[in-house]
This record gives C-alpha cells, sequence and structure tokens, in this order.
C-alpha cells in the first residue's frame, strides 16, 4: 500500500505537518480507504506559504534564497520543505497581484544584480486579513476539534 508520503510530489512547494502525517497513515492502515483527494489529509494547509513569506518580507525585503532559509530556520515548513521554484512561482504570483515588488540590488563585488522581494502597502493590508482570518480559524478549529473529540467518545 502506498504510503501519503508518496503521493507528495519531490517538487511540491507545499508544506505539511509530519504529525498530520503520522497519523494520516495510521488511519490509512487501519481503514485502507482512498482519502488522497480528501479535504481531511490537511491538503489546503499548505496554502499557509503565503502568508510565511509575506511575514517575512513584512520584516524586510529580501532574497528568494533568504526566504528559503528563514522557512526552514523559522521551521515554518518543513516536510517535505518548499522547493525554490515554487517559492519563485509563489514570488511572482504575488508580485502580479500586487502584494510584493522586485527591487535591484546590486552585488556588492560588482557581479549582476540580484532580486530584491520587498512588501508593498496592498502586500501588507493583504497580510493583517491573513492574520485575522487565521486568528478567526483558530477559533473555530479548537471548537470544532472539541467537538470531534466528544463525539468520538460516544458509544
Amino acid at each position: 500500500m502506498k504510503r501519503y508520503t508518496d503521493y507528495l510530489s519531490k517538487s511540491s512547494s507545499f508544506c505539511v505537518d509530519k504529525r498530520h502525517l503520522i497519523f494520516y497513515e495510521t488511519v490509512m492502515e487501519v481503514f485502507p480507504m482512498d482519502f488522497k483527494h480528501c479535504s481531511c489529509t490537511g491538503r489546503s494547509l499548505p496554502r499557509l506559504i503565503q502568508p510565511a513569506i509575506m511575514a517575512i518580507l513584512a520584516r524586510e525585503p529580501s532574497h528568494g534564497y533568504r526566504i528559503m532559509e528563514v522557512l526552514a530556520e523559522e521551521r515554518l515548513c518543513q516536510n517535505p520543505p518548499p522547493d525554490q521554484a515554487g517559492v519563485y512561482r509563489l514570488l511572482k504570483d504575488m508580485e502580479r497581484n500586487g502584494y510584493v515588488e522586485i527591487r535591484r540590488d546590486d552585488h556588492p563585488s560588482g557581479g549582476p544584480a540580484r532580486r530584491k522581494f520587498a512588501l508593498t502597502e496592498k502586500g501588507v493590508l493583504c497580510l493583517r486579513t491573513w492574520l485575522d482570518t487565521l486568528r478567526e480559524y483558530q477559533n473555530s478549529v479548537a471548537e470544532l476539534a472539541a467537538f470531534l473529540e466528544e463525539s468520538l467518545r460516544l458509544p
């Protein structure tokens, strides 16, 4: 039987909590059903990489490789970590939507200029909306988790 991790692409720009994978694989061993496309697998959680990148840029404009380093250092995305191409695609999408702007950063040793990404005013407003939304979801998820736990204890 395939494991959930077998379905994850090596080039995925997504992150999934390892505890979630272990729980999912345990459920799949006990109840071998095809949940790979079900929302119960947390497949929508990887979308949280956008606000993570925006939060990094809210602190300071950064190069793409530095964004990748901070994602790893801050343990914002781990299993699997986002791939570089995926992060750059997301940055390009955020630029297209007006959330990020690209600045030219001259190389200190006279080499070619590098791209530095910065959050725009629209990006800051979007990040504030993300924060409000996540706080609302956090409360709703806690209430739902308690309800599920209570329901599973019923005879």
